[in-house]
């Protein structure tokens, strides 16, 4: 149960960050579709790490540093610990992805 709960806990995080940057600004069709795809990935995994590491890579590669900054900007908004550690986690995985030039 704790294995379902941390995916679905991730899946929340990836699916609000990605919801959070079409509700913040308009962005190009290739990048809507990118971000509407996040959130249905975000509901599809049943793990963790694999949809944190993919999920939030596809992220970071579809808008860039934005992912991470509305990622960090979330977190600083919530008080739960699990759900700002897994919104930073989000942050750092979208930030590495536009360092590392993929």
């Amino acid at each position: 149960m704790a294995l379902a709960g941390a995916a679905g806990l991730v899946g929340a995080v990836i699916w609000l960050t990605a919801r959070f940057l079409r509700e913040e600004k308009s962005r190009d069709d290739i990048q809507e579709k990118a971000l509407i795809q996040a959130e249905i990935e975000a509901q599809s995994y049943s793990d963790a790490t694999a949809m944190m590491l993919e999920t939030g890579s596809f992220l970071g590669e579809a808008v860039g540093e934005d992912a991470g900054r509305a990622a960090q900007e979330l977190a600083d908004q919530i008080d739960d610990k699990q759900i700002k550690e897994a919104l930073e986690t989000l942050s750092s995985v979208t930030k590495y992805i536009g360092r590392s030039g993929r």
